[in-house]
């Protein structure tokens, strides 16, 4: 009997390793999108910014 509790045992301590590791890469690419999206919003706030500081020379104001 005493077989079938390590047995048991060894499954549940594999299969939550199995669920770390699964969070882990979740976690992981997580990260990875917010950080692509901070990214994109510098790159689209740098590309509009001369075409928003000629309108706003056009128009007389500046920000």
């Amino acid at each position: 009997m005493r077989w079938v509790s390590q047995f048991f045992l060894g499954t549940v301590v594999q299969r939550i390793g199995e669920a770390i590791t699964k969070l882990a890469r979740f976690e992981n690419f997580y990260t990875d999108l917010l950080e692509s999206q901070l990214k994109t919003a510098e790159e689209m706030e740098k590309l509009r910014s001369p075409g928003q500081n000629q309108i706003n020379a056009l128009q007389g104001t500046d920000r």
